[in-house]
């Protein structure tokens, strides 16, 4: 795998997870969670599982790094 592509795949891939998490908590989900009566800690867990999925990322993509 050239070395250009690998990098672009690596930016893809942080992009598109930068992305997910600014419209998962940035958009009219946020009022729809509010609306759905969830327990007090559920914006904590959301985030604990985006950073999660954040560390597993960085984990994957550190296999690719130069």
């Amino acid at each position: 795998m050239s070395r250009l592509f690998t990098r672009v795949r690596v930016r893809e891939c942080t992009l598109i997870a930068v992305v997910f998490v600014l419209l998962l908590f940035l958009s009219p989900v946020v009022d729809f969670w509010a609306g759905l009566g969830v327990p007090w800690y559920t914006p904590y867990l959301v985030w604990g599982i985006a950073i999660l999925c954040a560390f597993l990322l960085q984990r994957y993509l550190k296999k690719y790094a130069f």
